[in-house]
């Protein structure tokens, strides 16, 4: 029997083992929980819990926790019988690696508060790495990366030494101010398929001129939540960007596009499966985005009939998102 159970008002021990009382066939219970100083005591929790196959919890609680705090946890049963390790931070304790930090930037810290026997597990939980500046202390090293953002051009070496690029499948880059070095970066990540490029996407390209990345499945440009919609973002070469991007088949647009922009898009990239692309600024009124969407419609109905393309489409607010 699983319990998935949250509660968002507080509770406390008394509460709990009433409730466990009441299911004695449950085995598996993940709970979220606010309480205070009675929800640290493991020799109660492990009274209750000795039964089930797994326990992971999310406390809020309204007070500071020390070292010893968690010694409770720290007993044979906890430990050895059942491999259940606790952490606190931020105001929180919660099991690990299971409500582990998945994301991160450079300034992650470990937390001292642990009843793991190896703190630098924790490391191995961070999937999601963002990075504007090298990280001061190099002893970190995210093994299992999968998603990459960077807000500045930092020295290959450098991310060599804190992070396994075979893992990285998704790069992310934003508020870029240059592109240097990037196109050796993009090379060192073999599972790489997915990029998004928020800004100056001419400079990108630019930067790595005559390259191809055929890997690229997966092509995100522009930052739909820019207030400017009326930047110079999408002043670059399309038939360029096919060439360096030649087997896209996921590509999302973000910054405005003309009528004659999407179609181009679509046109151009022979292996596109599902598109999207922004054609109207936010704060247009309800009037002209009508007005957009029917011309957007229109060309698309007329492309489809002339080159016998077979894609449906559909229109949100500011967006339409078509599937080849």
């Amino acid at each position: 029997m699983f319990f998935y159970l949250f509660l968002g008002l507080t509770v406390s021990m008394n509460n709990m083992e009433q409730l466990m009382a009441k299911l004695p066939n449950l085995t598996y219970l993940e709970l979220h929980a606010n309480g205070h100083v009675d929800l640290l005591d493991g020799q109660r929790w492990q009274t209750i819990t000795s039964r089930l196959i797994i326990f992971n919890f999310m406390f809020t609680l309204s007070l500071e926790v020390d070292v010893q705090d968690i010694d409770s946890f720290r007993s044979p049963f906890w430990l050895n019988e059942k491999h259940w390790f606790v952490t606190y931070a931020y105001g929180f304790l919660f099991s690990v690696p299971h409500f582990a930090e998945t994301e991160t930037n450079e300034e992650f810290q470990l937390s001292a508060l642990s009843t793991l026997p190896d703190i630098t597990i924790l490391h191995k939980c961070i999937t999601k790495l963002s990075l504007s500046e090298p990280i001061i202390d190099i002893n970190h090293r995210f093994t299992q990366v999968e998603t990459l953002t960077m807000s500045n051009s930092i020295h290959l070496p450098f991310i060599e030494q804190i992070i396994d690029l075979n893992r990285v499948q998704h790069l992310i880059l934003c508020s870029m101010t240059e592109y240097f070095g990037f196109m050796f970066l993009i090379r060192e990540m073999p599972n790489l398929y997915r990029i998004s490029i928020r800004n100056k996407m001419k400079c990108f390209l630019e930067e790595v001129s005559s390259e191809s990345f055929g890997k690229i499945r997966n092509l995100e440009i522009g930052n739909r939540y820019s207030h400017n919609d009326n930047n110079n973002d999408d002043d670059y070469d399309i038939e360029q960007l096919c060439f360096v991007f030649p087997y896209v088949e996921h590509l999302h647009i973000a910054h405005l596009c003309s009528k004659e922009q999407i179609l181009y898009f679509i046109n151009q990239f022979k292996y596109l499966l599902t598109a999207s692309f922004h054609y109207t600024p936010w704060f247009v009124n309800i009037e002209n985005t009508i007005e957009h969407t029917i011309e957007i419609r229109s060309a698309l109905n007329h492309n489809r009939l002339l080159h016998k393309f077979d894609y449906t489409y559909r229109f949100d607010r500011a967006s339409v998102h078509i599937w080849l």
